[in-house]
């Protein structure tokens, strides 16, 4: 569905905010998935958050509550070890870099102002030692085997990033992230043949099904705005 500027002229000062949470779940060089938790003013059905989960190839689809209202969470499993948002250094160094700011530039749109109220990375088998501005750290219990550190930033609009030291042990990597990636399979099933289809690159796919819940509120506004006058 597209739509234009020009065809909603009388919502554009009424732009429907859009609340974004993300979350990175990683064990470097092992796994890592996206998640990415949307929410509305206005309850969010079921059917709409399958039906937004089915267009971005999303590996999971479930509805949550977020201060008591409906929402959607949408979860995928990152190709190549999370290779788009982290990387691990020979010695068991690891740097992750989100992907905030383009996933906030895919949801911009004259009739929805998105937001993301905060990113959180959890870190198995790892410690992150520093993170950029504004970056709360948890560090994890005494064996990195069994927790996992985290560090969390909230009212986030760019990108954020953190390093930290892996347990190799605990992860059982190679001595050589290379040999790593070129073992990994090519694809996972059900999530397309190509390892250059991303979670960025899938759930900008939903920026349309989003505008028109957004657009399908003003409307509704509106007329009851006309109703009580």
């Amino acid at each position: 569905m597209a739509l234009t500027v020009a065809s909603t002229p009388a919502f554009a000062d009424e732009a429907t905010p859009i609340h974004l949470a993300e979350v990175y779940d990683v064990t470097p060089g092992v796994s890592a998935t996206h998640e990415v938790t949307l929410s509305t003013d206005a309850p969010l059905l079921s059917e709409q958050c399958q039906s937004m989960g089915t267009g971005a190839r999303a590996t999971s689809t479930v509805s949550v509550e977020v201060n008591g209202v409906a929402a959607c969470r949408f979860t995928w499993d990152l190709d190549d070890s999370g290779a788009e948002v982290l990387t691990v250094d020979d010695g068991g160094v690891f740097h992750f870099h989100s992907v905030s700011a383009s996933l906030l530039e895919g949801f911009s749109s004259p009739e929805a102002l998105a937001s993301i109220d905060s990113v959180t990375l959890v870190a198995h088998a790892s410690e992150i030692v520093e993170a950029s501005a504004g970056g709360a750290i948890t560090s994890p219990g005494s064996s990195t085997k069994k927790d996992a550190s985290t560090v969390t930033w909230t009212q986030v609009s760019d990108d954020v990033s953190a390093t930290g030291t892996v347990d190799l042990e605990a992860t059982a990597m190679p001595a050589s992230p290379a040999s790593s990636s070129s073992a990994a399979p090519a694809s996972r099933e059900g999530r397309g043949s190509s390892s250059s289809r991303s979670s960025l690159t899938l759930i900008v796919a939903m920026t349309g099904a989003v505008v028109a819940l957004a657009l399908a509120g003003a409307v509704a506004r509106s007329m009851g705005r006309s109703r009580r006058a």
